[in-house]
């Protein structure tokens, strides 16, 4: 397993985290564990729209503009 280690955190900061830890029940490696844990499960926005590009790109015919803004065009005649 890989080690992480942070410097550098504001005291107030430190005593925050280390609150929800025994709030938690929790040590304060468990909790710091169990929230980087959940920070890596969750997608960044850029990972979300690659992976929505990507669905789109790869998802059957696309449909042209300007045939989409013809047939509205047409519909509202």
């Amino acid at each position: 397993m890989a080690t992480i280690q942070v410097r550098d955190i504001p005291e107030s900061a430190y005593e925050i985290i280390h609150r929800r830890a025994r709030a938690a029940g929790k040590s304060l490696q468990a909790y710091m564990l169990e929230q980087v844990l959940a920070m890596a499960a969750r997608p960044t926005d850029d990972e979300l729209f690659a992976a929505t590009d990507e669905r789109l790109r790869s998802s059957g015919p696309r449909v042209d503009v300007d045939d989409l803004l013809a047939d509205l065009r047409d519909d509202r005649r």
